[in-house]
């Protein structure tokens, strides 16, 4: 007696092409006469002023979507919160979750009056966001403030790749300003130009002076190889274990790869090149307690969802043969990347698709999301996931990765993650793939999963294999 009830939507998914959220009149939660529906109310608290509360579900029964997943409590109305911070919104979250750079409440109430520590960067607006997200060319902070005093270039000037400073009136003037002719690239017109790391090289060894013309449904280079084998990185969805993150849909990330050890069960993940070539992390193939550079100790699964259950969509394969990097260095983890030729070509479908492997001169700017995926750990020194698990992240700006880790970063390594930790890649996630959404539609793999220091630790960062930096050995031994 004398307590209140609360309803929190864990999973709220009731949207249909076409019906606005704001009126909901097929399908809804009505609680309190409120309608409910669309896809962004996870999280949502919705509060009686009494101890009974009536909820309906209504449905159509015409278009279906996922459905919502509700958590039912009562509570004190003096103490609604216990142990807790309490939102505006009447969500109840984790203290430590206060003053943490992230919208945790969903109406932004605990990163309200808070007083930023040395590892946040203190916003004018009196927000708090973390030192990771400073210089990534990303307004987190909302007034800028992040931004601020980057060492950008004033302006009237052009900021080349290579961090030079030129006039903007030399953008595109046909002449290199830059000195690495990063200001001469994607200037309107595609023409052939003198081939340097930044320009895109075509099959017949012509360069052109666009970013990224792979695949965008025009032909760039002369004999069109730019728009050739691009089959690949089409997820059936439009959407490491992974430390904070969900379940996957069946067949959403069809290039994902568990790699077994007789006896061990998953060890790696890997991702599929072809039908006969898969990629992985360097050190997964480094003879420790088993020989695990020898093809035969290794079962590798394609098209697999569950952990020990075998679909009608899984295939599994034995090695011919492993290529590691020849410079890996299992001392910095530098060049942590290895080739895995199948014994079998593997025919390809829905559920067991190549990802597509991004230009040598393809940038992944820092804030850039990405999505990292796997059966890893879902807690440091936890047990491994049986449900294939899928994260967000986000690229970390270099300079700051390599103080957030003690400068251990080289040139051929990529970092991401969530600076207030709890989504991360850990055990097990290793040689997965970071996948990147091009403008095209298409999946990049922008990174293998490599090293962390821990999994998902506050103001530490996931660290990668670069993939752009090893697209031509791909090439040599693949011919991907």
């Amino acid at each position: 007696m004398g307590q209140y009830i609360k309803v929190q939507f864990k999973k709220f998914y009731l949207a249909e092409p076409g019906v606005s959220p704001k009126t909901c009149p097929k399908d809804y939660v009505e609680i309190n006469q409120v309608r409910l529906c669309g896809g962004k109310l996870r999280n949502t608290v919705m509060t009686s002023n009494s101890n009974t509360m009536r909820v309906t579900f209504n449905s159509d029964k015409y278009y279906v979507d996922q459905g919502f997943l509700a958590e039912f409590q009562a509570f004190e109305p003096s103490n609604p919160c216990p142990g807790k911070f309490k939102c505006y919104n009447m969500l109840c979250i984790n203290p430590s979750l206060k003053c943490d750079g992230w919208d945790d409440c969903g109406d932004n109430s605990d990163e309200k009056n808070c007083v930023c520590e040395k590892s946040q960067i203190a916003c004018k607006n009196t927000l708090c966001k973390p030192k990771m997200w400073q210089c990534d060319g990303v307004n987190d902070c909302g007034d800028n403030t992040d931004e601020d005093d980057c060492g950008t270039c004033r302006k009237e000037q052009f900021t080349c790749l290579n961090a030079h400073c030129v006039s903007n009136e030399t953008r595109c003037d046909g002449k290199d300003d830059c000195e690495d002719g990063s200001d001469e690239l994607d200037c309107g017109g595609v023409s052939v130009v003198p081939c340097t790391e930044l320009t895109y090289k075509c099959k017949n060894e012509q360069c052109i002076n666009k970013l990224n013309p792979e695949c965008d449904n025009t032909k760039d280079c002369e004999d069109g190889s730019d728009e050739a084998s691009c089959e690949c990185g089409k997820s059936p969805y439009k959407t490491a274990k992974i430390v904070g993150g969900q379940d996957a849909y069946e067949g959403e990330w069809p290039w994902q790869v568990s790699l077994h050890v007789q006896e061990k069960g998953h060890v790696c993940g890997a991702s599929v090149l072809n039908n006969r070539f898969i990629v992985t992390a360097a050190h997964c193939v480094q003879d420790r307690d088993i020989l695990y550079s020898t093809p035969d100790v290794w079962d590798v699964y394609l098209g697999l969802h569950i952990q020990q259950v075998i679909s009608k969509t899984t295939e599994q394969r034995k090695l011919k043969r492993i290529i590691p990097h020849p410079d890996y260095n299992h001392l910095t983890s530098d060049n942590d990347i290895a080739l895995m030729e199948l014994d079998e070509p593997v025919l390809l479908n829905n559920n067991i698709w190549p990802i597509c492997l991004p230009a040598q001169t393809q940038s992944f700017p820092a804030g850039t999301s990405v999505w990292i995926t796997g059966w890893g750990a879902t807690r440091e020194s936890g047990f491994l996931a049986k449900v294939l698990q899928k994260a967000e992240v986000r690229i970390i700006n270099d300079t700051v990765c390599d103080k957030l880790l003690e400068d251990d970063i080289t040139p051929q390594m990529l970092c991401a993650g969530v600076i207030s930790g709890g989504v991360d890649a850990c055990q097990g996630d290793s040689g997965g793939p970071l996948s990147y959404l091009g403008a095209n539609g298409r999946y990049y793999l922008a990174g293998v999963i490599s090293w962390g220091e821990g999994c998902a630790r506050r103001n530490k960062a996931g660290v990668y294999t670069r993939v752009t930096k090893f697209r031509s050995w791909i090439k040599e031994h693949t011919g991907v």
